[in-house]
Order: C-alpha cells, then structure tokens, then sequence
C-alpha cells in the first residue's frame, strides 16, 4: 500500500430529495487510485455521519471533495474547512471545479483543483504528492497545469472495489441503484454542460465490461430495480443490448432518453421496452415553444415528443418529463406555452407520468451563458455566490423571477402525487396526510396559474421535510 492516505467526500445536494444514488463521481475516482495501490476511504454525508467525517479525517493526508454548481457547494465547502483547519491537504473536484477553476483556487481553503475525469486525475495527483511527477488535470498554485486526456473506452474501469461495494448497498435500500453504461453525450444542447465539460464526446462502456460489473454487484446484493444513470443511453441496438442485459437477470430498470429514440418504429421500440422490463424512465422536454427548442438547439420538436409519449403510454410505461423555463430570450407566452405543453403530456398519459419543471441555470461553459450575460447576468466570483446561483437570481431586471422560484415546488406537488413518486417517498405511509393540504393547494396554483406568492408554504413544507424525522 501505497504511503499517502487519502479520503474522498460527498456532501448531500439537497436537504429535501428522497433519491440516494451511489457517489458517482468519487467511487470512479477513488477506484481507479484503489488499483494503483494508493489507500482511499470514502464519506458519503447522505449516509454517514459527522462524527464519522471527524475520525476519518483524523486518519488522512488528503481531502478530495467533488461538488456541482448549487447548494451542493454549501456542504462541500464546510468538509474543506475542516480539512484545512485539521491541517490536511485539499483537493476539489466535481461540476464546479471544472467550469471556474481558477476562481475555486482563489478559496484558502482549496489547495488544489482537479479538472477533467476522476481516474485520470486522482491517481496522478497523488502520484505527485509522493514522488514530485507532475500531475495531469491538476491546478495548484505551486505546479504548472497540463491538462489530463481523456479515457478510451477500453480504459474505463469498473467502480466497485470492496470499499465502494458498501455505498452501491446503501443505495440498494431505497432503490436508487445507478451503474452507467456510459459517458457524455453527442448532442449539442444549449444549456448543458456536455459541450463543455466533456467536449460532446460519447464513450461506451463495452458490454462485456459493463455485464461484469453488473454481476460483481449482484453477487454482493440482491438488484431488482436499476437506474442506468447515463446521460445518453445510445441508439437502438445500445439500448436494447443494455435491456436483454438486464432482463436476463430479472431486473426493471430505468432509463433517459431522447424523444428521438422513437422516431424508427415508435410503437414497437415502446412495446419492445416494456418486454425488457421498463416500468419507468426519463425525457428532457425542456420547452413548449417551438421558436426556443430550435434556439437552445435541442435537435428535437414537439411532435417527437408527442409521438413518444403516445408511443409510451400505449404500452403503460410511465416517463418523467422534465422541463426548463426562464431560457434567455424567453417570453412569457412561451413560459404559457410550456406549462400547457406539460398538461397535455400528462393528459395523454392519463396522469400516469412525472413532470418536473426546472430554473434555466447559464453555467459557464455552456453555449447559452453567453445569452444570459447580454441580458444583464452577474457572474457570481466566490463560492458562496454560487450555492443559490440561477438565472433570477444575478439578472435584477427579471420580472418573472418569483414565479420561476415557485413554479419548481408548485409543479412538483401537483405532479407527483402517485404511488412511487417523489412526495411519495417524502411522505410515507401515513405521513402523507402531512402534505395533501399542500398538494391541493399546488393543484388549485397549477390549474389558475397562481406562482407569484408561495414563501409561506414553502417554510412549512420544508419545516415538516426537515422535522419528518422527529415525528
């Protein structure tokens, strides 16, 4: 074993989600510095506690932390403040560090940034600290930066190690299970960070490798339901290849797609999903407005979207629709327009489908940052500004910044009252008469379009999320 000891954190990224998925970003990380010998643990505040987080540092040289833009950061940058002042080496990673580097090494307590892909990065970051070789992807404000290629398809590697394994089990619990089949996504999408942060290329894993992968998480933990976790799945013949994986070891399993998907033979590629085991999966959406689908350059319509809906609930198979308003540009037409686009999607449905409205989020790097700053936007310059940071938020001349607060909470009460959903999962068993006053209450917001004045039961409903606990 290699002599620098290293302990890799997630901070939660949200107080209020009920979703637990597997720490992604550094269990690829931390497993690919695993097979160079180096000693890593891992700290997962979803699940462990602050006490846990106290000892482990006590225990480690390094700290590494891997964040996304948004209140994810708030969290993060308690852990690296307590590494720096136990005296410990930082290193943070993630979304965040990656879109403004060199304003995260402006923080005293970051040592070191990371940018580009963990198993590059980490390794040879550590690599660095004991041999003096200078790293690959690393910033620092005592090396010169190169920047870390990128991973073939043949050099990916599998993220459960015999440390891992334990946060892939926690998971399992709440059915929240991810494993990814692959990486980035070719598409060209206005508002995503793919262009950017991974240059618009795709890598598949090779389905030998990945069928490995599965069935060493299978031996350890009995997997009924799977959430793929790809940003883009791949074509026909890839999503099918995955599905008979999967089916061959009776597992259900959730995916996201593209509307697209269903172009070739809508109706038989829906039923064929739901023969491999579909019950559920996800569709960027994103607009009502024809003129904005072409201006973000989502490459789809709406009819491609109306037609895999039909497609979907012809066959039962029950799809989240999610949703962006507040795009630069946008009209507040066209935010009536997407509301109303949402309502129809869940008409076809017959309510049997999730819809989630989302702020837009300019993120640096992406192509329509450049858009929100000619409207007037703010680019936050420290850490802090960033943990609120939206699009309302830095742009003061945003009439309709209140209702895009809202319109989040208030479409996501209203559309998520199944079995299964996210207020479902909040609010268990008999614990869901806590919330139904607020759900008719969105029901009555939806239906009238009433978005301007929610703060009131917003402080409830997460008084009682936060005190669910307790009751």
């Amino acid at each position: 074993m290699r002599n620098v000891r290293t302990l890799l954190c997630r901070p939660i990224s949200s107080e209020n989600s009920p979703q637990k998925t597997p720490p992604l970003g550094i269990v690829f990380s931390g497993a690919a510095a695993e097979k160079e010998g180096f000693e890593i643990e891992y700290w997962d505040e979803q699940w462990d506690s602050q006490n846990a987080l106290v000892e482990a540092l006590q225990k480690t040289d390094v700290v590494g932390v891997s964040s996304f833009t948004g209140v994810q950061l708030r969290y993060a940058k308690k852990i690296l403040i307590e590494a720096k002042r136990m005296g410990k080496i930082t290193l943070f990673g993630g979304v965040h560090a990656n879109i403004v580097s060199d304003q995260c090494l402006k923080e005293s307590f970051i040592d070191y940034v990371a940018i580009g892909e963990g198993e590059r990065t980490l390794p040879s970051f550590l690599g660095y600290l004991e041999s003096g070789v200078p790293p690959a992807g690393i910033k620092g404000r005592d090396i010169n930066y190169r920047p870390a290629p990128q991973l073939s398809t043949a050099e990916f590697i599998s993220p459960l190690t015999e440390k891992t394994m334990r946060l892939f089990e926690l998971s399992n619990r709440t059915n929240d299970v991810m494993l990814p089949s692959s990486r980035g996504c070719p598409y060209r999408c206005g508002f995503c960070l793919n262009s950017m942060v991974r240059e618009r290329r795709y890598r598949m894993v090779r389905p030998e490798a990945w069928t490995s992968w599965l069935d060493r998480l299978l031996a350890r933990m009995d997997v009924r339901w799977l959430q793929v976790g790809d940003d883009y799945l791949g074509n026909h013949d890839r999503i099918v290849t995955i599905g008979r994986i999967l089916q061959e070891r009776g597992i259900k399993w959730y995916p996201s797609f593209r509307a697209d998907n269903f172009r070739r033979s809508g109706e038989e590629f829906a039923a064929q999903l739901n023969a491999l085991g579909v019950t559920d999966l996800a569709i960027g959406v994103e607009t009502g407005s024809d003129r904005l689908m072409a201006f973000i350059e989502k490459d789809e319509t709406k009819e491609d979207i109306l037609h895999a809906a039909r497609c979907l609930a012809a066959v039962g198979i029950r799809p989240l629709y999610s949703f962006i308003v507040g795009f630069p540009t946008e009209t507040k037409d066209e935010t009536i327009a997407t509301l109303n686009f949402a309502d129809e999607l869940h008409g076809i449905h017959g309510g049997n489908c999730n819809i989630s409205l989302y702020n837009f989020t300019p993120y640096p790097g992406a192509t329509l940052f450049a858009e929100a700053v000619k409207q007037g936007m703010r680019i936050p310059e420290k850490m802090g500004e960033w943990e609120t940071f939206t699009r309302e938020t830095v742009i003061t001349n945003n009439s309709m910044s209140k209702e895009f607060r809202n319109l989040y909470h208030i479409s996501g009460l209203h559309f998520h009252q199944q079995p299964g959903s996210k207020t479902d999962k909040n609010f268990p068993g008999k614990r869901r008469w806590l919330i139904k006053p607020f759900e008719r209450l969105c029901d009555f917001r939806w239906r009238h379009r009433l978005f301007k004045w929610f703060s009131l039961e917003k402080f409830c409903i997460e008084f009682i999320l936060k005190n669910l606990k307790k009751i």
